[in-house]
């Protein structure tokens, strides 16, 4: 697997609630913060090549694999909300 990193930011609003002076929180984030597109799995695939010969004849002939990174978590922000009961 190649290398694999992201940057995250995280920022947290804390205060007392007004009526009953509970405890919450804003909370505002971002993952993947320069949208690095890091492989999640690779996919092997092995490519043919198919040469007709003759009437409902085919020769099937190994050409080449191949590799290819899957991507699954672009740049995703955040917001939640929390108050202690």
């Amino acid at each position: 697997m190649p290398d694999y990193h992201r940057l995250d930011v995280a920022f947290t609003y804390s205060y007392l609630t007004r009526k009953h002076s509970r405890p919450a929180s804003w909370n505002f984030g971002v993952y993947n913060l320069y949208n690095r597109a890091n492989p999640y799995y690779l996919e092997h695939k092995t490519i043919y090549e198919v040469t007709p010969q003759g009437p409902g004849q085919v020769n099937l002939s190994y050409d080449r694999n191949q590799i290819s990174k899957q991507a699954v978590l672009p740049i995703l922000p955040y917001v939640s909300y929390q108050i202690k009961f």
